[in-house]
């Protein structure tokens, strides 16, 4: 080969940054898209259509725009099994006993009222519970929670199961600030998952986890000062 087909050839190989593995799986991930959205009518039917296609062409084309807006290569990167917990955490000082607050949190079905993120939260027993969490484009994923520790109107703690896709870990305290006034500290961790999509997960979420959280509690902070109730609300996605 001369140096003028190197040269030639060279811009087309830096366009590929998705690994082999990640390919076949966007292709048939794709083609999934496509028949569900083929067999249906309306917006839904089109977001399916348009959805499998950009994924088809990413993997047969080996490109990726996202991977490529953040300088991500990962056809030399291989996924990773294990890595690093990433924590976000925020408080917020509420004139309310700890008892009152203790018992909003220890209702997990209030969590959709509590936390944006969390669209739906099903109790299994005194122990587990199933949660559906919400993200970008409406993307849910369901995990089970045990609770890991349970002092009355001091601290809740839960995890994930072993076998959930997505390792999971949160804890609620509840910290007496002078007479009339509880501070609520949040904390939140997960492990990110190994290669690619994991590293952009991880760079869309950081910043925006936090932020949401404390959104989170200053509102939740607010309907108690303004006695609005503690009922359920509704979703964006």
């Amino acid at each position: 080969m001369t140096m003028s087909s190197r040269e030639e050839f060279a811009p087309r190989d830096r366009r590929l940054n998705v690994h082999p593995l990640e390919r076949l799986l966007s292709v048939a991930l794709g083609a999934c898209l496509l028949q569900s959205g083929l067999q249906r009518s309306g917006a839904g039917g089109c977001l399916r259509l348009l959805l499998g296609s950009a994924l088809t062409y990413r993997g047969v084309r080996g490109f990726c725009p996202v991977y490529d807006a953040w300088n991500i290569d990962t056809r030399s990167t291989p996924a990773k099994i294990d890595g690093d917990w990433q924590r976000i955490e925020a408080s917020v000082v509420i004139p309310r006993p700890p008892n009152e607050l203790y018992d909003l949190w220890r209702d997990f079905t209030q969590m959709p009222s509590l936390l944006s993120h969390v669209e739906k939260v099903d109790i299994l027993d005194d122990q587990r519970s199933r949660w559906t969490v919400v993200g970008p484009l409406g993307a849910r994923l369901e995990l089970v929670s045990r609770i890991e520790e349970d002092e009355q109107d001091r601290r809740i703690a839960w995890c994930s199961t072993p076998q959930a896709s997505v390792q999971t870990r949160g804890a609620v305290e509840f910290l007496k600030e002078g007479e009339e006034a509880t501070r609520v500290r949040v904390e939140l961790s997960y492990l990110p998952p190994g290669g690619g999509f994991g590293r952009v997960l991880e760079r869309i979420f950081g910043p925006e986890a936090q932020s949401r959280l404390s959104e989170d509690l200053e509102r939740f902070k607010e309907r108690l000062e303004t006695g609005a109730g503690d009922g359920n609300r509704t979703h964006d996605t």
